[in-house]
């Protein structure tokens, strides 16, 4: 060996031992030296990159790693590495293409299928970082860090008991992996196991006493568990370690509304914006605090900047329609309900307040079909009932109002809550006096207030995990043809086919687990815990309708469509669910040939009833199951959704098991 080559060789082994110990300056000056002693020496400049990066030179270490790589092409540390820079100077496509190169130099490099793995799941491309990720264990199987990405990418798409084992199998693998018991936590806390989710956060912050993040995670689960005060804590010490965190003064500020302290929350919010001018639940929250405070021309104006920075804010325009209609601003609150509409159709409480604002414009009729659109929408919907049937009053149908009332009565009865129960009474007098002024020759009773729904409000808004949130299978089923059946047949003719399918629909449902139901007027929306329960139910539904119209005639057969799609959604007070899966199974079960970006079927061959689109996530979940046959059908953007690529897939039902 030369003595360039000696020195060369010794100030690389020095560099290596000071970057190790993170004494990163001294390291590169020792790879300066190896490389001016050895100007060859590909693995000083790969090393020196990395040090270089560490230090935040980002742009120096990509020199450096494709100086690397030209002197030795097959250099697959180097290809990773230089991935690894890209990737966090936000260059992702660029990046997958060297982890690409440095697999295909080493087909058996763990860590580059975990790096790209890491790439694809920031991309949002959580399956295919999760079959990286595989790889990457099946490499190494004592690959700590592969098995936490795997669990965090589960977690991401709903798989939350799947990326428990992961997290549990990571620290097996290494106990002190502080950040795997956050994520651990967090999936359990999403599970609804507050109790566990705390204790894992507790060890995350045992491990790591700055950890800011696991501080914030226990205080939302703490405020789950309804300890108010010790959240606020925790919140507090996030914000010690982490001052320009956002999301922890909203958050931090929703407990403080929650009790009574409406100054110090319009501050914390304050905050919030102050540092992310952009946070439109801010501003949303910041409102419905300035409204319990009697601000609403403020509180107007806080939520019409959450408009402007989300038009599809369908909590805000419902709060500020509420604001504006108690403002006296009548027509402002009738085009926010409908905004509200417009966004979410099956807005049951929109409609009845905007039945409300019509009653106080005497738009009476107008008023009743809102009302008969939230009475469909939930048949349960004790508020328009009521209000039905005061509109039913002022326009004299004081028969009909009365059914109303008595239907109110009877709901406000089975709900047990003491306000509508008293509210109650209101009805009960009027049909007390209006039977006797029948008979008496009386005057006819005036119709009792109007009731908004309850809450008033829309909750605060929290920034995630949502207090509300979970990770559920949508199933949206749609009775093909119905409006033709109307318009052919009428609607007893209709309604009495309907009512057939919703029998069967009950029947099949019910034995799969579902977790709510309701009736969309054409159509069901049903919910279930699992991906399989949901396609099961679909199967099963499909076979009961082909074997009713073995016998139907050409007047009673009853043709469906399906979609499904699986996430995290957002559970409103009545069971009702909101979130991007309901959007998507809405979409996906009307899809036409000419919706598809792409066809993997000659379009001739798409059918348009009889079948079942299910989404890629929703077909992940039973694409080993040999009992449901499927075949992919094409990709295409969903209306409401645009840039997000929905793969398709067909359940072949009439062959599945």
């Amino acid at each position: 060996m030369s003595e360039n080559a000696r020195k060369s060789k010794q100030f690389f082994e020095d560099g290596v031992a000071l970057y190790r110990s993170r004494k990163l300056r001294k390291a590169v000056h020792c790879f300066d030296e190896a490389i001016r002693f050895n100007p060859e020496f590909a693995q000083a400049y790969n090393n020196r990159g990395s040090a270089l990066s560490s230090l935040g030179k980002k742009k120096d270490a990509i020199v450096d790693f494709d100086h690397a790589i030209k002197i030795d092409p097959n250099y697959a540390a180097a290809y990773n590495n230089r991935g690894n820079v890209k990737s966090a100077m936000g260059h992702k496509k660029d990046a997958i293409e060297d982890f690409d190169h440095a697999i295909r130099i080493g087909p058996n490099y763990a860590v580059a299928y975990n790096n790209r793995g890491n790439v694809k799941s920031a991309m949002g491309q959580k399956e295919a970082a999760i079959a990286d990720y595989d790889e990457a264990v099946k490499l190494d199987a004592n690959y700590a860090a592969a098995y936490h990405n795997r669990g965090s990418a589960k977690s991401a798409i709903g798989k939350k008991e799947e990326a428990v084992k992961d997290f549990d199998h990571a620290l097996r693998l290494e106990p002190k992996l502080s950040k795997a018991y956050n994520s651990r936590g967090s999936a359990k806390d999403t599970l609804g196991q507050k109790e566990e989710a705390i204790a894992d956060y507790d060890e995350a912050i045992r491990l790591d006493s700055k950890f800011s993040v696991a501080y914030y995670n226990r205080a939302n689960a703490k405020y789950d568990l309804g300890q108010k005060e010790e959240a606020i804590t925790d919140f507090d010490l996030a914000l010690k370690l982490d001052p320009s965190a956002a999301q922890v003064y909203n958050n931090r500020a929703n407990v403080k509304a929650d009790l009574s302290r409406m100054e110090e929350a319009i501050s914390d919010y304050n905050e919030a914006i102050k540092r992310e001018p952009e946070y439109a639940a801010a501003y949303y929250n910041r409102a419905n605090a300035k409204v319990s405070l009697g601000r609403r021309k403020d509180a107007i104006a806080d939520y019409s900047e959450s408009i402007r920075l989300d038009p599809d804010f369908i909590q805000a325009y419902y709060n500020r329609a509420n604001s504006r209609s108690e403002s006296g601003d009548k027509e402002g609150a009738l085009e926010d309900y409908t905004a509200a509409i417009n966004v979410y159709p099956n807005y049951a409480a929109a409609y009845n307040n905007r039945g409300n604002v019509l009653v106080a414009l005497d738009r009476n009729e107008e008023a009743t079909v809102d009302y008969d659109e939230a009475i469909r929408l939930n048949p349960n919907y004790s508020e328009a009932y009521h209000n039905r049937g005061n509109a039913k009053t002022y326009m004299g149908m004081l028969d009909e109002a009365t059914v109303d009332y008595q239907t109110f009565i009877r709901l406000a009865k089975l709900s047990g809550l003491k306000e509508l129960i008293d509210f109650a009474e209101k009805d009960r007098k009027f049909i007390e006096d209006y039977e006797k002024s029948k008979s008496g020759g009386e005057p006819a009773p005036e119709a009792p207030p109007s009731l908004p729904s309850k809450p008033e409000q829309a909750p605060a808004l929290p920034t995630t995990p949502y207090k509300d949130t979970v990770s559920e299978a949508i199933l949206f089923l749609d009775m093909a043809g119905s409006t033709e059946i109307m318009n052919t047949y009428g609607g007893y003719h209709f309604f009495q086919l309907f009512n057939k399918l919703e029998d069967m629909f009950i029947d099949v449902a019910t034995k799969e687990n579902c977790l709510y139901r309701k009736g969309l007027g054409d159509g069901f929306m049903s919910v279930f815990k699992e991906n399989a329960e949901a396609i099961r139910t679909s199967i099963e539904i499909m076979r009961a309708v082909k074997e009713y119209n073995k016998t139907a005639d050409e007047q009673t057969t009853i043709d469906i469509r399906i979609g499904i799609d699986y996430g995290e959604t957002n559970v409103r007070h009545d069971g009702d669910r909101l979130g991007i899966p309901v959007s998507a199974a809405a979409r996906i079960e009307s899809l036409q040939a000419g919706n598809f970006s792409q066809l993997q079927i000659n379009k001739d061959e798409l059918p348009v009833k009889g079948r079942i689109f299910i989404t890629y996530i929703a077909y992940s979940a039973i694409k080993d199951n040999p009992d449901i046959k499927c075949s992919e059908v094409g990709w295409a953007e969903l209306k409401g959704i645009e840039g997000v690529r929905y793969d398709i897939f067909l359940v072949d039902w009439e062959n599945s098991a």
